[in-house]
């Protein structure tokens, strides 16, 4: 678990931004844990169908590490909506020996790319710039305005329930992994306890392919960024995926089909709803619905329930 000391003054102070290369980064992971984000496997299959791997070798070898990926791949937004460029321009201006220092934490014996980056960082990052520059043009471009708009939404989301309800109800609204009590904010994802830190600033960023968890930076520093996924990244590809699910729809209804189709992987009932958009109170009903017709099953996972689709679920939707 990680913990922040994090006040109201804290909260207040706290910013949102789309964050093109959270995108980046955290596409780059889905890639190679598929089971992990179930619901862009359309996306995947398009992207694995085109891409060559052997292009973008270094980024790949960056994030591949099993509980520890570089802050610097993914610089804390500027301002609101940076653009790609400005990002780049960051993540090639990081300090040498910072970036060494974090790569070592990849893993003990670096792959080949990572050796060759640890022995020239300055030719590497700028290798690796060029690398993510191609990467986002062919896998995210032509997707971008629809993951934009979909991470805007949320943050015009996040505005209106600050307004209706307080600060306090927005952050600990962001993810069932995250709560926040006044004093420490607690991010419920590692093995172990870290020690707490304190916050200067924080920015949130809705990410896409964050999901399913909560991502927050890990630099020992004052500052700290934590991507989450927004509301309504369930329907990110459904468009892309229509033709396959129609009659499915056509038994269940579109909402509940969705529902069907996120539990390839286990969710609980406040994953699905944000996933989706909806209320805890929808989504539950259609879980229980799904469950009763032994669609999906459902265990629990400590204090969480967890509901994943029985094979006949898999059956259903092909």
């Amino acid at each position: 678990m990680h913990s922040f000391e994090f006040s109201a003054d804290d909260l207040a102070r706290t910013r949102y931004a789309v964050s093109p290369v959270h995108e980046l980064v955290w596409s780059t992971v889905t890639l190679r844990k598929p089971r992990k984000a179930a619901l862009h496997a359309p996306w995947r299959e398009a992207v694995l169908a085109k891409l060559d791997p052997r292009r973008f070798e270094l980024l790949f070898a960056l994030t591949s590490g099993r509980t520890y990926l570089p802050d610097f791949l993914h610089p804390a937004p500027t301002r609101q909506r940076p653009g790609l460029r400005d990002q780049l321009s960051t993540v090639a201006a990081t300090d040498e020996a910072l970036a060494v220092a974090q790569v070592r934490r990849i893993a003990t014996e670096p792959a080949p790319p990572l050796r060759e980056f640890l022995a020239r960082p300055r030719a590497g990052l700028d290798r690796l710039v060029d690398m993510m520059d191609d990467y986002f043009t062919a896998a995210l471009a032509p997707h971008w305005p629809r993951i934009r708009g979909i991470a805007e939404a949320d943050i015009a989301h996040r505005a209106n329930l600050t307004s209706a309800h307080g600060a306090a109800a927005t952050i600990n609204d962001l993810h069932s992994r995250l709560s926040w009590n006044g004093t420490i904010l607690d991010i419920h994802i590692g093995s172990s306890d870290e020690p707490v830190r304190n916050i200067r600033d924080a920015v949130l960023v809705p990410c896409c392919f964050a999901w399913p968890t909560v991502h927050p930076s890990t630099a020992a520093d004052p500052d700290i960024t934590i991507a989450y996924p927004p509301r309504g990244v369930g329907r990110l590809w459904q468009s892309s995926t229509a033709r396959r699910t129609d009659a499915t729809a056509d038994l269940l209804g579109t909402t509940r089909t969705a529902v069907l189709r996120l539990l390839e992987a286990a969710h609980t009932t406040g994953e699905v709803a944000q996933a989706l958009g909806l209320s805890a109170a929808t989504a539950s009903h259609h879980l229980v619905v799904l469950r009763n017709a032994g669609l999906a099953a459902a265990d629990r996972d400590g204090r969480a329930v967890r509901y994943s689709r029985t094979p006949l679920g898999d059956t259903l939707t092909g």
